[in-house]
């Protein structure tokens, strides 16, 4: 907005306050007397550029921006650990502390026998990829073998600041409330190691109410079985009960798929700490996570699709080959599906295409041009379903 009001634009306009009839000429007694003063009205129109771009969400740089996020309650989300398995030959205790190259976990939670949670005490993405021999801090009697086999909840890098822009700028146009579908994304993004989040409300409306109705009779015919436990007996009637006063409805059932922090199939365990924080199965409906009363809500993974890549032929730069070649071709498919899965939450759905593949494949190392490419043994693009994401298979050439 001031990127006019310059050092030598302030000094004309100063020295044109002057009456010619006095020596204005650089090196004059009142050109060096007004220098200094344009020079430091410069800065200052510099500095009220910049304090307006820290007043706008869109301009704002993220220091400032997190001050604007303060006054709607919406703040990024801050780095989280990752969760893994340990594997010992006894049962270590819980708050031991081991090292695993730069990173140090500590034992949090008994799983079964020699088996525990660890949790990484460096939080971020870093460590979702490191497994293997654990390292004790101090030294622990009978302890042989110690390994980290799995990551269960993936770490989480800090919020990104333009990926918290877009999520404020956001909150001006999609109200969170009440339990809304916007509401409900952000509590599900906001839990550790949770990277993306479809929801649908009301997903099993397909059931008509009136269906859900009994007839008459039922509760006669339930009271006269044979052969079931009088506990499942109970919970027939239960049911015929609740179904007769009208009260078993389709309203408040809420599905929500979700990704871990890699973009990948959540653990069961990380969908477990999912479904406890928003609505524990033992409590469904009844308020006590974070939806609101009467909600009944189910979280679950996603489904996956292979994808199977074929090039019909290859030709390769001057002492390449497809096994030279193949690692950098994998890396580069990986990438693309990362790319369509980080976009899978606002898609949709996901759909990968032939032309984008073979365009990547030509900056691929050692790959001069290639033809035939096929997805799943088809020339053709590969949709999938909204509740889909990729899972790489085979990338593979004509022999």
């Amino acid at each position: 907005m001031y990127e006019d009001q310059t050092y030598e634009a302030i000094m004309e306009r100063v020295l044109s306050r002057v009456s010619d009839s006095f020596d204005k000429r650089e090196g004059s007694l009142i050109f060096d007397a007004t220098g200094p003063l344009s020079a430091e009205l410069s800065l200052l129109y510099i500095a009220l550029d910049y304090m307006l771009n820290c007043m706008y969400v869109d301009t704002a740089p993220r220091e400032n921006l997190i001050l604007l996020g303060h006054e709607r309650g919406i703040l990024p989300s801050e780095a989280s650990t990752a969760v893994g398995i340990g594997e010992f030959n006894i049962d270590v205790e819980l708050g031991a502390r081991f090292s695993l190259e730069q990173y140090n976990y500590i034992v949090t939670a008994k799983v079964d026998t020699h088996k525990f949670e660890l949790t990484c005490e460096t939080p971020g993405s870093e460590p979702n990829n490191t497994l293997g021999t654990l390292i004790p801090i101090e030294y622990i009697e009978g302890l042989e073998t110690a390994e980290l086999t799995s990551i269960i909840i993936p770490g989480v890098d800090e919020e990104d600041t333009e990926v918290y822009r877009a999520r404020l700028i956001e909150s001006f146009t999609y109200q969170h409330f009440g339990g809304n579908k916007i509401e409900y994304k952000q509590k599900i993004l906001d839990l550790d190691g949770v990277g993306a989040v479809k929801i649908y409300p009301t997903w099993n409306e397909d059931i008509a109410p009136a269906s859900l109705i009994p007839p008459e009779g039922t509760d006669t015919w339930i009271a006269g079985l044979t052969g079931i436990s009088e506990e499942l007996k109970a919970w027939l009637l239960a049911v015929c009960t609740a179904g007769m006063a009208k009260q078993l409805t389709t309203g408040g059932a809420v599905k929500a798929i979700i990704l871990d922090g890699d973009f990948n199939v959540p653990s069961a365990e990380l969908i477990a700490a999912v479904q406890t924080a928003m609505d524990p199965a033992e409590n469904a409906g009844e308020g006590v996570g974070l939806a609101p009363i009467g909600h009944i809500v189910n979280i679950m993974g996603p489904q996956t699709q292979t994808v199977n890549i074929h090039f019909g032929s290859i030709d390769y730069a001057e002492g390449f080959d497809w096994n030279s070649v193949k690692p950098y071709a994998e890396e580069i498919i990986d990438s693309y599906l990362l790319d369509l899965k980080e976009a899978w939450q606002d898609s949709e759905n996901i759909v990968i295409r032939l032309s984008r593949i073979e365009a990547l494949m030509l900056s691929c190392t050692g790959v001069i041009d290639i033809g035939g490419a096929m997805i799943n043994g088809e020339a053709e693009n590969l949709s999938l379903s909204s509740e889909t994401i990729p899972i790489r298979g085979s990338v593979s050439v004509e022999v």
